[in-house]
């Protein structure tokens, strides 16, 4: 090799270099994997204690999953965009702490691996505040009633941050609901026992869901309001 070419050479590489710090990527930087066993052992943990936390377990899987082939971590100071597995994380912990489950452990381990793989914490596009009506302080009993597949009449009814009761068509044992939230569309209620959320739209819809995609349930309305 000839000085103007070694000089060529090196010159290259110096370059190559540069063009990967200036896009946040160090040249030393190889794809490994992320470590995930602590905030495992977080989840697994909560759920033990009796939290319900099986969705941020579920997500975990799939980022387990996305992961496996390697990652390739930021370079120092800089930050990369998050993989859909890992905000589905997040947005798990997000509906396990609105529905009052005891996840502090599983949050500081989380924070720790999105920092470790996209250089900051993350946090959802839109957070609604829990009561983001000026009207969802007012204790004022709020009902919606329905009607089943065989035609017979139920309600649901509660005030913004107290309990829900549901009382089902005769013969039928009623049920309660945490409230959530209440937002411009809808109200969203937790049932513990029975492990599953509904929004009760102001359009007179319902949807449920159950570990899974949300599914079209019932048809209802909302009746006048009135005081406790």
């Amino acid at each position: 090799m000839t000085i103007a070419s070694g000089k060529l050479a090196h010159s290259l590489v110096g370059a190559l270099a540069f063009a990967l710090l200036a896009t946040g990527v160090s040249p030393a930087d190889e794809p490994t994997v992320p470590d995930l066993s602590e905030l495992r052992a977080a989840v697994n943990t909560a759920s033990k204690r009796g939290d319900n936390v099986w969705q941020v377990a579920k997500a975990l899987d799939v980022l387990e999953k996305r992961v496996a082939k390697g990652w390739t971590f930021p370079a120092l100071g800089r930050t990369v965009t998050a993989p859909a597995e890992l905000l589905a994380v997040r947005e798990a912990f997000e509906m396990a702490k609105r529905k009052g489950e005891n996840v502090d452990g599983v949050r500081n381990e989380l924070e720790l691996v999105e920092k470790s793989m996209t250089g900051q914490v993350q946090t959802l596009a839109k957070e609604i505040p829990p009561n983001p009506l000026p009207e969802a302080k007012a204790k004022v009993v709020r009902v919606w009633e329905y009607q089943n597949a065989n035609g017979k009449v139920g309600t649901i009814s509660g005030t913004d941050g107290g309990d829900w009761i549901e009382k089902r068509p005769a013969g039928e044992p009623q049920s309660s609901f945490k409230f959530i939230r209440r937002t411009e569309r809808f109200t969203e209620l937790y049932d513990k026992h029975r492990n599953f959320t509904m929004n009760l739209f102001d359009s007179g819809e319902s949807e449920w869901s159950v570990g899974g995609p949300w599914n079209r349930w019932l048809k209802g309305k909302w009746l006048e309001e009135k005081k406790p």
